[in-house]
């Protein structure tokens, strides 16, 4: 029996390393700033030309969009992306001014962050933290 052990041994050894190195291999997740930038123009280009949210889950470059003023029903007059906003691991962090409208046709003016993620989803949140 302690034979079988001693010939077992490297071989379950080799099989457990694979496993932990497998488990540490994943794909990374890294943000493309470009098509992060990309996807947050085309998101408030649309919400700007008055589609609703849910329109861009749908064909090939589906988007998750969330904006409490979007879902909400205001519409956006305009929009100003300020700056090219800052990558941090799986995000872009963007500050936009924003100018909405609600249904009286008022108007407000507010700055925004949105955090944009591209992978593995195209994903705009905005961030209510910030």
């Amino acid at each position: 029996m302690r034979n079988l052990h001693t010939k077992m041994a490297p071989a379950l050894s080799a099989i457990i390393l694979c496993l932990v190195l497998s488990g540490c291999s994943r794909p990374s997740h890294d943000v493309d700033p470009d098509l992060a930038r990309n996807t947050l123009t085309t998101a408030l280009e649309r919400w700007k030309n008055g589609d609703r949210p849910e329109t861009l889950r749908s064909g090939g470059d589906a988007v998750t969009v969330m904006d409490p003023d979007w879902n909400g029903g205001l519409a956006l007059a305009s929009y100003d992306v300020l700056g090219a906003g800052e990558s941090k691991g799986a995000n872009l962090y963007c500050s936009v001014k924003i100018i909405v409208r609600n249904a009286d046709g008022q108007a407000h003016e507010k700055a925004v962050s949105y955090v944009v993620g591209t992978s593995p989803a195209l994903t705009v949140f905005r961030d209510l933290l910030h």
